[in-house]
């Protein structure tokens, strides 16, 4: 198999060799095609320290868990990203609320004169009532599921099989919250061993590679876990996981995994 990309063709190349047989990847220079070697990979850049403290304590007192990803300082709630630190050209930094840039925007306009103590129990409340077992259809429960469900292993490892579990930044930065990219955790198993869960939700084809490119940063020679709700227990996935060098698990999550979480 020979694989043309004309972009991230570093990412395929890396992710490729953990197949069996590993594809041979290309890179598209106008009319000329050039083999891409597998790079190992870096760890994401981290946020500066006084960011993080700064607003931590707002975000861990309003309900939220701090994220910090790719330099960014965000808050989620049941993996749902509701708040930033947004870092101006002066250098300056300001926590903006909203899930997402055009939701922050939006909030800043209706509510600019909101005290953001207050404007973070407004949002951590609308996230949680939409965000759990039973509740109806909205955006604020379809955006991230897999975050939702990492979030959920965190405090129920024991529906994979696992004793402890802690998130893991993903090595490729998410450009919206609408980006769907499977979400992972490094931990143990029961019986003391390394694991590595990756959660999805719905059929993502980028779930094994990626799940097994995270395992050979963190964990390498660790057990692979992919952790989908029932309905996404897809023959393709369990195809693709079966090419991997080293074989990954599917664990199916029960169907109130919404309600597992600890309130």
């Amino acid at each position: 198999l020979h694989v043309l990309a004309e972009s991230a063709s570093d990412v395929v190349a890396r992710r490729a060799v953990l197949f069996d047989p590993a594809p041979l990847v290309w890179r598209v220079e106008g009319h000329d095609l050039v083999e891409v070697a597998a790079l190992p990979t870096v760890d994401p850049p981290a946020a500066p320290a006084p960011l993080t403290e700064a607003f931590a304590l707002l975000l861990e007192d309003a309900g939220a868990d701090v994220v910090c990803e790719h330099g960014v300082v965000a808050g989620e709630v049941l993996g749902l990203e509701i708040a930033r630190v947004v870092v101006a050209d002066d250098g300056t930094a300001a926590l903006e609320v909203g899930v997402g840039r055009h939701d922050r925007e939006a909030f800043t306009m209706v509510h600019g004169d909101l005290p953001t103590r207050d404007a973070l129990a407004l949002v951590v409340a609308a996230v949680r009532e939409n965000r759990r077992a039973g509740a109806e259809s909205h955006p604020l429960s379809r955006l991230a599921q897999e975050r939702w469900v990492r979030s959920v292993l965190v405090q129920r490892p024991d529906l994979v099989g696992a004793a402890r579990l802690d998130p893991v930044v993903p090595l490729l930065p998410r450009d919206s919250v609408k980006d769907v990219m499977p979400a992972c955790l490094v931990g143990e198993d029961l019986g003391g061993r390394p694991l590595v869960v990756a959660c999805s939700v719905g059929i993502d084809l980028d779930l094994v590679p990626t799940a097994a490119e995270i395992r050979a940063h963190h964990a390498p020679g660790a057990r692979l876990v992919l952790a989908v709700p029932e309905r996404d227990d897809s023959p393709v996935t369990r195809r693709i996981a079966g090419r991997l060098h080293e074989p990954a698990e599917i664990v199916v999550l029960p169907d109130d995994w919404r309600s597992a979480a600890v309130a």
